[in-house]
């Protein structure tokens, strides 16, 4: 359950950045970004944070989870456009060359703290 290892990270992260921008205030909401083809199971992702959260930071925080588009960037007209398919063609041009972007990582996107 590589899940957990992910957990632990954005905890990591969340406070780094707590301490960064907003230090000794509490972590209400971290809001993560988990792309489409990352092969991270959102509720697996909800159950790591429920067991990691208690005793840190972050406890009693909300975890917010958005799924990230499959994008690709036609290689032949340059457009990047949300795919369908994986393997199809480019939607706007029908070119074959298309490349992902994105779609394989779970990223902190913000956190917000107490006033």
């Amino acid at each position: 359950m590589h899940e957990v290892s992910l957990v632990s990270e954005l905890i990591r992260l969340a406070v780094e950045e707590r301490d960064r921008s907003a230090e000794g205030k509490r972590i209400l909401r971290l809001t993560v970004g988990v792309g489409e083809l990352s092969c991270a199971n959102p509720e697996a992702l909800r159950f790591a944070f429920e067991t990691l959260s208690p005793g840190t930071v972050v406890e009693g925080a909300q975890l917010e989870i958005e799924k990230t588009p499959i994008i690709g960037r036609c290689q032949d007209c340059g457009e990047a456009a949300e795919l369908d398919d994986t393997f199809g063609p480019c939607p706007k041009c029908g070119g074959k060359e298309v490349r992902l972007e994105g779609q394989f990582d779970v990223r902190l996107k913000s956190i917000e703290v107490e006033d």
